[in-house]
């Protein structure tokens, strides 16, 4: 198998560290075909990211944040259905920071972002992520990695005064 991933979600963005795990027999091939590039992270950054990981504290870190996001997902998810549940459709449900809501009351994506920003919660548009079919009208993600568990249930009742004129429940 072949690992990659970076720890830009999970530590930080600013970081810009990404990683690649070979079997040992790729590792040869993978020198003849890198082994000129020189890595734009520092390498002090790459040293404290191994001692990191080496100490265990990786492991504890992404346990830790991954309870926390169970938590915040699970206050969205009900929060969302009490309070928008007859407009909405949510998918996405078992992906890690944001779940993808098709809103049905006849508004397009744009009125969607838009009220949704002047009630003072940001919502994110998704026609750039569709590829091999045309974007649905009426699809936003929210996130809820970085939103405080007291700030959701707020943060959904300012998208039902947006969405269907009402704080919800």
């Amino acid at each position: 198998m072949i690992y990659l991933g970076n720890v830009s979600k999970v530590l930080s963005p600013s970081l810009r560290i990404a990683y690649i795990v070979l079997p040992p027999k790729l590792l040869s091939r993978y020198w003849s075909l890198f082994n000129f590039a020189h890595p734009p992270v520092s390498w002090l950054d790459q040293e404290v990211l191994a001692r990191f990981v080496a100490g265990g504290f990786w492991d504890a870190h992404v346990r830790r944040t991954a309870k926390g996001n169970r938590k915040r997902h699970d206050e969205l998810l009900r929060c969302l259905e009490e309070k928008l549940g007859d407009i909405i459709d949510i998918s996405g449900t078992d992906t890690g920071m944001h779940l993808y809501v098709t809103v049905h009351n006849g508004m397009s994506q744009a009125e969607l972002l838009g009220r949704a920003s002047a009630q003072g919660a940001q919502v994110y548009g998704t026609a750039r992520m569709w590829f091999s079919r045309p974007a649905p009208e009426n699809n936003v993600m929210i996130g809820f990695s970085a939103i405080a568990l007291e700030d959701i249930e707020p943060g959904v009742d300012a998208l039902a005064r947006a969405w269907n004129g009402s704080a919800g429940g």
